[in-house]
């Protein structure tokens, strides 16, 4: 008997099993992100026919001026850093003949920021600083949206807002750069392991460069339990519970989606279904927004935990 056809037929009937099976996965996220941003359109067109389209009124006459230049120099930079993440991801699409999964996350991770007003659905648990160029919120014309005060809330343009979305795989490469040379050094560890370090690694990550943003004087978390809070009781603390909350439902997947895939030597799950361009993107753009959506649930949910009061060294150009 012929084992060897044997064998090649049991192969070729396994990846024509598979082969749908990816391409059903990578289809069904696209679908997900098309959902996503017909609704996001739906919302933003609403609000710009009702004169949403204006800058916010901006800064206090308590401001500094060395608050109101780092504001700025937020804004140069975030245009910047933005630029970069474009080019990376155009640069990897050429070189890869396809839609790369940076290209992919890069558009997913902008598409996210018209879910920005959720943050403060029905309670504020995020506030903006009033010195950065910002639009009225497009809150009231998202379901269900019953936030305090619309009128004074606003949305970022570019400073942890609109743009900024779009620096986004940054919090994904910035774990996984130093995770992948780590590895490559221990080749014996297994899943369980590595999955843990991944895990660790995007906790300290959020931690970190989440408490360098929020001392820019930027936004501002006026829910944010004081347990296990850093720099508690002022108006730039962050629990440690918050960065378990984002590595679980912000970056886990994507580290570790990236992680296998590099192990492998294939496209990621999310986009091994398809070549097709606008599908890779919207299939980055419907996990993206899947995660965020999660992820604002979790912020939603602080109030019902803790006293919701405001610190009370919060200054005025992040007050409504």
């Amino acid at each position: 008997m012929d084992t060897s056809n044997t064998v090649n037929d049991e192969q070729e009937s396994v990846t024509a099993v598979r082969r749908p099976s990816a391409a059903f996965v990578t289809v069904t996220w696209a679908v997900i992100g098309a959902i996503f941003l017909s609704y996001a359109g739906w919302v933003l067109v609403r609000w710009a026919a009702d004169g949403g389209l204006r800058l916010m009124p901006q800064g206090t006459s308590r401001t500094s001026p060395t608050r109101i230049a780092l504001v700025w120099a937020v804004h140069v930079f975030t245009l910047s850093m933005v630029a970069v993440c474009i080019w990376f991801s155009v640069r990897t699409s050429r070189r890869e003949g396809r839609v790369s999964m940076l290209a992919a996350l890069t558009f997913g991770y902008f598409t996210m920021f018209w879910q920005d007003p959720n943050f403060n659905y029905s309670h504020m648990t995020l506030n903006l600083n009033r010195e950065a160029l910002s639009v009225p919120t497009w809150g009231p014309y998202i379901m269900g949206w019953h936030g305090p005060h619309p009128e004074l809330q606003r949305e970022h343009i570019l400073a942890s807002g609109i743009i900024a979305y779009a620096l986004s795989p940054i919090m994904v490469w910035a774990p996984w750069v130093p995770l992948r040379r780590f590895l490559r050094t221990r080749p014996h560890w297994g899943t369980g392991k590595t999955l843990s370090l991944i895990a660790l690694a995007c906790i300290i990550t959020d931690l970190v460069l989440e408490q360098i943003w929020l001392l820019t004087g930027l936004y501002s978390f006026p829910a944010m339990s004081e347990n296990w809070a850093l720099f508690g009781g002022h108006w730039y603390r962050y629990s440690v519970f918050a960065s378990l909350w984002v590595a679980a439902t912000f970056l886990f997947a994507a580290v570790a989606m990236i992680e296998r895939a590099h192990c492998k030597g294939t496209d990621p799950w999310l986009l091994a279904g398809s070549q097709n361009p606008w599908v890779r993107l919207l299939a980055g753009a419907g996990l993206c927004n899947v995660m965020m959506f999660i992820y604002i649930i979790g912020f939603n949910l602080i109030p019902a935990f803790t006293d919701g009061t405001m610190p009370a060294d919060t200054p005025d150009y992040l007050r409504p």
